[in-house]
């Protein structure tokens, strides 16, 4: 083709001049033509997974609130019609929930029901249904409650908990001046006095203890934890010795009965939290804060039922081991993890895909040359994606190193002639027409998701290998690989050039390469924490080191742009070990609650004192 190209563009005399011009003319009208019906001929934008993309994922975002059911991995022979509470109480899900349904015993309040907020595990359903029939047995009233939870689980507005279905809030008991009970409008606050806030009702200690004395005395359903203010909770621990109840009941509510350090003081309702149910710890929930004496954490159960699902790894039905695979994830099941990475190399490509996700949780470093190696061979681009998160989650210099190689390279639509023929117009028009256009590397869709999610993983390693490859594909021709660049490298370096890099000119494009690049040959040597630093203070943060002396300037970053917000917030969760959600929440509410935990924890901490004119951003 080339040399037919020369040939013409060579020998094309006066007399064939008009047709070589005709020719060129169609070419051109035909590659507009095919412009503008078919758009550029770039690969097309893809917005990449930043989870893996898997029919059984058993993750969820902590950013996400689930709307709908999530798959959950039965085994064999294992019922479907038993409500399971997954993960923990601020970072879990819920798996057929049960409702509470209102009777003459037992009512939700009228704000609550709007909400539809009434779901929660079968446990703790029947347990406040038992305090319901203790309650109005004795006394011929109702018991109300407030928030449950979502039907499928997850966050809900109201609350950090909540979150699993072992949470519930239940209101207290009223009564007017002439000690008449009352049923509450809602959760009003009660003052130190018993008087409630704004109201003429009165904290009902009689009644409020029936229904918590209901609550701990059930003989199969364990409470971990009754939130309450401390005088209230001294209320009613008096009301217990007044009528003498036993020794053992009374041990119990002096250690359940608590205000909670941190929250707010719970002086409206009853917090009621209980434990994972044996069901629900063959599940993978998650028994977070104190363990009473009492209490069973069902621990060999989980041995034995982590031992029985690995035996299902060798099942003949490739979905059974992929179930597998997830209900030992869910498990956390870290003595299972070998059996877990030798599927590695399954035949089937969802269990390959499952066991890539489970190693992100199971795995260590001792993982990362067979996930590695699984990657230079595995053709499916589910799997390829999944291994670079997991990667990215394992972390350290080898999963750098990975990820550097994984972003890939920049891929140009160019076309590159022979110079010998560069400067023929006819030739170079011609090899513009579409079809005779040349590929510098494989476009395909799957490539192209595969990228995207090791770039993404990359942002999230919070490590610098990747940074000069991601430097790189500031030159690819898709608009989305540079943003999605450039954003990874915000993230990484917590610098930023201010270059849309979808839709930037080419000069201001040229100029911001030219910086990075610039940056790069400064501080190629430099730790991160160098990095973070000069980000920081290019942004005016007052930042000299991740340190806690500077930890009220990292704080105030955290209401700054993303990067600076992302970053501050990842320094303090490192620095005092504490990992909230925060991530997760509008950056003016994260600000606030960093600079607020800081606040209550300053001597401890061995903080500066607290800067006057302490902001956000």
């Amino acid at each position: 083709m080339w040399q037919a190209l020369f040939f013409l563009s060579v020998f094309s005399s006066k007399r064939l001049l008009p047709s070589v011009a005709l020719l060129g003319f169609v070419a051109v009208l035909t590659y507009f033509w095919a412009a503008r019906w078919h758009g550029p001929f770039e690969a097309e934008p893809f917005v990449g997974p930043t989870l893996p993309l898997t029919s059984g994922s058993i993750a969820t975002s902590s950013a996400t609130v689930p709307e709908q059911a999530l798959p959950f991995p039965y085994l064999p022979g294992e019922a479907r019609d038993l409500s399971r509470s997954i993960g923990d109480t601020s970072d879990g899900r819920l798996v057929q929930a049960a409702a509470i349904v209102e009777s003459e015993a037992l009512a939700i309040l009228p704000v609550q029901r709007k909400r539809d907020l009434a779901y929660g595990t079968t446990e703790i359903v029947e347990l406040i249904r038992h305090a319901a029939r203790a309650l109005h047995k004795e006394t011929k009233t109702r018991l109300w409650v407030g928030n449950v939870g979502r039907e499928h689980g997850g966050d809900i507005r109201y609350s950090v908990s909540h979150n699993s279905g072992r949470d519930a809030d239940i209101a207290f008991c009223y009564q007017d001046a002439k000690n008449r009970p009352v049923d509450p409008p809602g959760l009003i606050p009660i003052a130190g006095s018993g008087r409630a806030v704004g109201r003429p009702l009165f904290f009902d200690v009689k009644r409020t203890w029936i229904v918590v004395k209901a609550l701990l005395s059930h003989p199969d359903i364990q409470v971990q934890y009754l939130f309450a203010s401390q005088s209230l909770r001294e209320k009613l621990m008096m009301q217990a010795r007044r009528l003498r109840e036993p020794a053992s009941l009374i041990d119990r509510a002096m250690v359940t009965l608590r205000q909670p350090y941190g929250s707010a003081a719970h002086n409206d309702h009853l917090h009621l939290r209980i434990y994972c149910s044996k069901r629900d710890v063959v599940s993978g929930c998650k028994n977070t804060g104190v363990k009473h004496s009492w209490a069973k954490m069902h621990e060999t159960t989980l041995q034995r039922f982590a031992e029985r699902s690995a035996q299902h790894l060798q099942a003949e039905t490739a979905t059974v081991r992929r179930q597998a695979i997830e209900r030992l994830t869910l498990l956390g099941a870290q003595s299972q993890t070998k059996a877990v990475a030798e599927r590695l190399n399954d035949e089937a490509s969802e269990v390959r895909e499952a066991v890539a996700v489970a190693l992100a949780s199971l795995a260590g470093p001792a993982q990362l040359d067979a996930l590695t190696n699984r990657f230079a061979v595995e053709a499916t681009p589910e799997v390829r994606v999944a291994i670079v998160h997991t990667v990215s989650g394992i972390g350290g210099e080898t999963a750098g190193d990975f990820l550097a190689q994984a972003v890939g390279t920049a891929r140009s639509e160019k076309t590159s002639l022979p110079p010998a023929l560069s400067p023929l117009p006819l030739a170079v028009l011609l090899a513009q027409f579409p079809p005779l256009a040349e590929r510098d590397q494989p476009q395909g869709p799957d490539s192209r998701v595969v990228q995207l999610a090791a770039i993404e993983a990359a942002s999230r390693s919070e490590r610098l290998e990747p940074v000069a490859p991601l430097i790189s594909l500031l030159d690819d021709d898709s608009g989305v690989v540079r943003a999605a660049a450039a954003h990874a490298l915000r993230k990484l370096t917590n610098l930023s050039y201010g270059v849309n890099w979808r839709r930037a000119s080419s000069a201001k494009m040229e100029r911001g390469r030219a910086r990075w690049h610039a940056a790069l040959s400064r501080s190629r040597n430099a730790p991160r924490e160098a990095w973070l630093t000069t980000g920081w203070r290019a942004a005016g943060f007052r930042v000299r080191a991740i340190e806690p002396q500077f930890a009220w300037e990292i704080a105030r970053a955290v209401g700054g742009h993303d990067r600076l917000s992302y970053n501050a917030q990842r320094s303090l969760m490192r620095m005092f070990k504490h990992r909230p959600k925060s991530l997760a929440w509008p950056k003016h509410d994260a600000c606030a609650y960093w600079q607020r935990w800081l606040k209550r924890r300053r001597r401890r901490l061995a903080l500066p004192p607290v800067p006057k004119n302490l902001s956000c951003g």
